[in-house]
């Protein structure tokens, strides 16, 4: 099994990554900022379909 698997049983984990598709994996949680403050927040798929994640990223 994954370390971050096993990892997040037990404990909170902050991982910063830029590559959703690796987040998605495993994160209960995401935050998606752009310019310095955050733009959506909730389960990975709500922020990846988030149009205002998709402008800033895809513009």
């Amino acid at each position: 099994m994954n370390i971050l698997t096993d990892l997040k049983k037990d404990i909170g984990i902050f991982v910063v990554e830029h590559r959703l598709n690796i987040v998605a994996n495993y994160a209960d949680y995401v935050y998606a900022m752009f310019m310095g403050k955050v733009i959506a927040k909730g389960s990975a798929n709500d922020v990846l379909n988030n149009p205002t994640v998709i402008d800033a990223y895809l513009g």
